[in-house]
């Protein structure tokens, strides 16, 4: 606002500054003209006074014209390199953006994932009791091999224990694959969501898998 005041206040001085100088040029023309060379003869020798005052504003019109080119020119080339600014700006929020979104939909993804394996960890340890019976804790190798007390719970068993399995590698690839997309943006291992830095190899898992044969 100040700024576009200020440069009201320099335009009115400019115009107030032009119509002084087509006054005093009026004014020499009129009387000092006389005064050195004498009075004209007649009124066509009066008019002809005033050629130099029609060559001289011709040129200051002309002048103008070309001045008033060369501001266009100028403000032009201001537009331009704020519209580059612009489309550089949008440019950079929407990769922004983008990379927000892909962050949240990872984030998202890696919850799920963690949920689905606490899922099935818990299924497959309760059908491991349902499916074999419980082990020997004083035999070891009890828990290999254990005979087959139930069917169905045998095969939900195996299908719980095979989805964990899937998932924990899944989770692993994810985790890999935030890890080196978050370098170039954080420090290394830094989740792109702004979680604490996460090692490639930790699935998130705590307690693995019994073995089975």
């Amino acid at each position: 606002m100040k700024a576009h005041q200020n440069a009201n206040r320099v335009e009115t001085f400019i115009l107030v500054g032009i119509v002084l100088v087509v006054v005093l040029v009026l004014v020499v023309i009129t009387v000092a003209v006389p005064a050195i060379f004498g009075k004209p003869d007649g009124p066509g020798a009066f008019g002809d006074m005033f050629g130099l005052a029609n060559a001289l504003f011709s040129g200051l019109a002309f002048a103008g014209v070309i001045f008033a080119i060369l501001l266009q020119r100028q403000e032009l080339a201001l537009q331009r390199e704020e519209l580059q600014e612009t489309r550089e700006e949008m440019r950079r929020a929407r990769l922004e953006a983008e990379r927000t979104a892909r962050a949240n939909e990872s984030a998202t993804r890696l919850t799920v994932l963690t949920q689905l394996i606490t899922h099935h960890r818990e299924q497959y340890a309760h059908f491991d009791t349902l499916a074999f019976g419980p082990a020997d804790p004083a035999v070891p190798e009890s828990h290999f091999g254990r005979t087959i007390v139930n069917e169905d719970a045998a095969g939900s068993y195996k299908h719980h224990f095979l989805e964990y399995l899937d998932l924990v590698n899944e989770l692993a690839v994810l985790r890999i694959a935030l890890s080196k997309s978050s370098e170039a943006v954080a420090e290394p291992g830094a989740a792109p969501n702004g979680s604490p830095a996460m090692q490639p190899g930790n699935s998130g898992v705590t307690e693995g898998p019994p073995s089975v044969s």
